[in-house]
């Protein structure tokens, strides 16, 4: 079988074929079987034809950032047939935003158009109506952050909101947790933010005064549970479990020192009683370096007089009881009465 010709590295990996055309790509070219028509008109090869192929895979069969990587293509090449006064919305807009969300119940994005237009349908899309309120939808770049669309999306703060209808709880913190975070480096630069936060929690309060949707009730248990220092939706998500069994509060990402010297930035502690915790993703037992480093913080940190609770997928996202367990029985050992 003859090789498929090389298209102009100028199109990009998702494309409209009048762009293709333009660049003297023939037609025939467009029906090559390594690419993908995603929406009618619309093209794409190489890493995004690879996550749009994942769309005919059922959401149980795909892990959480497989789906992500899949909704965010979809997103990437409906972005080029959206029409004026369209916006990327609720958990698509979440997605581009870099906010965790767990795995979706279907492979649709989302999209509000204003009031009054005619519906129409594309497969795969979820087609919301409703008028834009403050704040505003984003376009391009916001709080230092570059979106991966060149087409509006609504406003970090809107996107928190209209989650409510859709969002158990815990969920909702932790997409909160990430629009408020305030990111940092570790010591020696340890408070040194490196990027703002996309919402302060009083502009969340705000806007929420205001909204009267769906979900609200849910989003105002949610806001005073917000946290500026949690840097993933395992942490938000073991947090809010140890306060449900009565635990007291860890103090997230703090830098941890002996006299003046610092041993190591932690997940999570309880300095009272010098308990530790660090949640380990796929990447600290795959990654050689990691497994390294992990060894060598605990080391240090028990020298010092800490006690490391080493928590994974296991004991957080599926077994959170077992987590928190070993939190307690830990804390317990080193005095905690409840």
């Amino acid at each position: 079988m003859r090789p498929a010709a090389l298209l102009p590295p100028s199109l990009g990996e998702i494309f409209t074929v009048d762009q293709a055309l333009a660049a003297g790509v023939p037609a025939g070219r467009l029906r090559g079987r390594d690419l993908v028509a995603p929406f009618r008109n619309v093209r794409a090869r190489g890493q995004a034809a690879a996550a749009l192929r994942l769309c005919d895979s059922p959401p149980t069969a795909l892990s959480a950032a497989q789906q992500h990587a899949l909704l965010t293509a979809r997103a990437q090449a409906f972005s080029l047939r959206m029409q004026p006064g369209e916006h990327f919305s609720h958990s698509t807009a979440a997605l581009l935003w870099g906010l965790p969300l767990p795995t979706l119940p279907d492979h649709r994005i989302h999209v509000t158009m204003p009031p009054g237009r005619p519906r129409r349908h594309v497969r795969g899309v979820w087609l919301h109506s409703a008028p834009l309120t403050a704040p505003q939808t984003v376009l391009h770049r916001f709080a230092g952050r570059a979106l991966p669309v060149d087409a509006p999306v609504a406003h970090p703060i809107s996107t928190w909101l209209a989650l409510g209808r859709w969002l158990g709880l815990h969920d909702l913190v932790a997409v909160g947790d990430a629009v408020v975070r305030i990111d940092r480096l570790p010591w020696p630069i340890a408070h040194r933010p490196t990027l703002p936060p996309l919402a302060t929690t009083a502009e969340l309060a705000a806007a929420l005064e205001a909204f009267r949707g769906h979900g609200r009730t849910r989003l105002q248990a949610a806001l005073p549970l917000l946290r500026t220092d949690s840097w993933s939706r395992p942490e938000s998500l073991l947090r809010l479990h140890l306060g449900e069994a009565g635990l007291p509060e860890p103090q997230l990402n703090i830098d941890i020192f002996a006299a003046d010297t610092w041993l190591a930035c932690v997940d999570g502690a309880w300095p009272r009683w010098r308990v530790y915790f660090e949640y380990h993703g796929a990447g600290h037992f795959t990654d050689r370096a990691q497994v390294v480093s992990d060894i060598d913080r605990r080391e240090r940190l028990a020298q010092a007089g800490w006690v490391e609770v080493t928590l994974t997928a296991e004991h957080v996202l599926k077994r959170p009881q077992e987590g928190v367990a070993r939190v307690r029985a830990a804390l317990i050992r080193r005095g905690w009465r409840g």
